[in-house]
């Protein structure tokens, strides 16, 4: 957080509640969303990547890939990598929207190129 930041809610007389409120909780929630929709894209691949190599039970997305392409039927193993994308991709959109709407005041959502 900036040292300028924290320099003026001690001129305002902010106890560290306050501090923490108003000044180091919102300016890192921008962070911490980023952090989250990055996290989640790659939990979602390990998940699947964890389900390729190992299967105890024989279920899961990886595991339908992986036997598609053991089997040589690559339509089915294109498919399972597709959905594996999209997951993917609609996890990053959900916490990047969350993000949105919890940081309206974020440098990341404003600007001409914002949606």
């Amino acid at each position: 957080v900036s040292e300028s930041y924290r320099e003026a809610a001690s001129s305002f007389g902010s106890n560290r509640w306050q501090m923490f409120r108003h000044v180091i909780w919102p300016a890192t929630l921008p962070g911490l969303f980023v952090t989250l929709r990055v996290a989640a894209s790659v939990s979602v691949l390990t998940v699947i990547g964890v389900e390729f190599a190992y299967a105890p039970e024989s279920r899961g997305l990886g595991y339908q890939i992986k036997v598609a392409k053991d089997q040589f039927e690559p339509k089915l193993a294109y498919a399972g990598i597709f959905i594996a994308a999209l997951l993917g991709v609609i996890t990053a959109t959900v916490i990047g929207r969350i993000g949105k709407a919890l940081t309206p005041w974020s440098e990341e959502h404003s600007g001409p190129n914002a949606d």
